[in-house]
């Protein structure tokens, strides 16, 4: 079978798309219909001694069906083949690279949350909250939500105060798809029960406070203060309604694809507030070209800018006391060369720890499968007694 990111098949949907309306347009035009009479030949005498040429018969209908059926079927592949090069020419950019294989793209809804009950709003009802319990609460203005794990409201547990997981959803997206998508209630329930984690409360707050601008979780001059919001609005406010520990290695924070880049950043700049980060295919240095980033988020300030790339600040600073969990899939273009990096510079720091996986490229289908490990590495990096 052809590879799907393999130029072989990029080119050959090519040419289909090309080739397939430019034949439609020659059958067309020698199209021919039932009843359609060709008029007699003009050049004849009226007198019989020259006699017209014979008409041509009128097509017969079977072979009209056949002839428009036949079109019909040519333009529906026509479409087909353009379509397919779309989504190729999308997949394919380095920057995305969402499908690897054949096999990541055909087995992407293969997991037990259908796709169709993913909801479109903060509607904790439709949430699978396994053993444990799902909230909303509202901060600033943003719905955040957060799980509880089995037993939190038990009068046993009256004076328990539990670490917390905070965990950010992709850009554009939401609390609830990232919950939904990697299966978090259950999964987190089931690393629970096993002692894998000790019992914690996941908050999982929006990343986009002030669409439709992608701040990218940075504090941008004269803008929206998204750092600070994830870094100590959300953290405090969570700690006044709920019975948490206090930051530092009792707090850690993970995201997936922008927000993973966030939650290594977040641990990077501010070590005493989160001890560990875990990425799900999260890139190491701001989105897009560096010019328009450079613009875009720190308004030209090329010092902020080196100050919000975790490349750089890991360069500099090491994780200062933070402990990374970096997960990549080798075919994921848009991470794992930064991810690559990152590990080349760290031989021998036992605070990083990158998990490469050779086969699928950047969907939740792929990065899911690690979350039972990414609970057990945070419960025994720094959730320990």
């Amino acid at each position: 079978m052809l590879a799907l990111t393999g130029r072989p098949l990029l080119i050959m949907t090519w040419i289909a798309a090309v080739v397939l309306p430019v034949t439609i347009l020659v059958l067309w035009s020698k199209a021919s219909w039932p009843g359609r009479l060709h008029q007699p030949h003009q050049g004849g005498s009226q007198d019989g001694s020259q006699p017209d040429a014979p008409a041509p018969k009128a097509t017969s209908k079977p072979r009209f069906l056949l002839m428009t059926s036949s079109r019909v079927l040519l333009i529906i592949a026509s479409h087909l083949a353009v379509l397919l090069l779309v989504g190729l020419l999308i997949n394919n950019a380095p920057e995305n690279r969402f499908y690897s294989t054949w096999k990541d793209l055909l087995t992407e809804f293969n997991h037990n949350t259908k796709p169709a009950e993913i909801p479109l709003a903060l509607n904790i009802t439709a949430l699978d909250a396994g053993s444990g319990s799902v909230e909303k609460r509202t901060i600033d203005g943003h719905d955040v939500l957060v799980w509880l794990p089995p037993g939190y409201h038990d009068q046993s547990a009256a004076t328990t105060h539990y670490p917390v997981v905070m965990f950010l959803p992709g850009q554009p997206s939401q609390p609830t798809t990232v919950f939904n998508q990697y299966n978090f209630g259950r999964l987190a329930s089931q690393a629970i029960s096993e002692g894998k984690i000790p019992p914690f409360i996941g908050v999982f707050p929006p990343i986009m406070i002030a669409a439709p601008v992608d701040t990218e979780c940075t504090d941008i001059p004269s803008g929206p203060q998204a750092e600070t919001w994830l870094a100590h609005v959300v953290p405090q406010q969570i700690g006044h309604q709920y019975r948490t520990q206090p930051g530092g290695r009792h707090w850690s924070v993970m995201g997936w694809s922008t927000g993973g880049f966030c939650s290594t950043k977040l641990a990077l700049k501010h070590p005493t507030l989160f001890g560990s980060a875990v990425s799900f295919g999260g890139h190491l240095i701001p989105w897009g070209k560096k010019e328009d980033a450079l613009q875009r988020l720190f308004k030209g300030n090329a010092t902020l800018m080196t100050q919000n790339t975790p490349l750089e600040i890991y360069r500099t600073q090491g994780t200062r006391g933070a402990h990374l969990l970096l997960i990549s899939g080798e075919q994921d273009h848009s991470t794992w060369p930064q991810v690559k990096q990152l590990r080349a510079m760290a031989p021998g720091d036992t605070s990083v720890t990158v998990v490469p996986f050779q086969e699928g490229g950047h969907n939740y289908k792929n990065y899911r499968a690690y979350l039972p490990a990414a609970f057990q590495w945070v419960g025994a990096t720094v959730f320990r007694p």
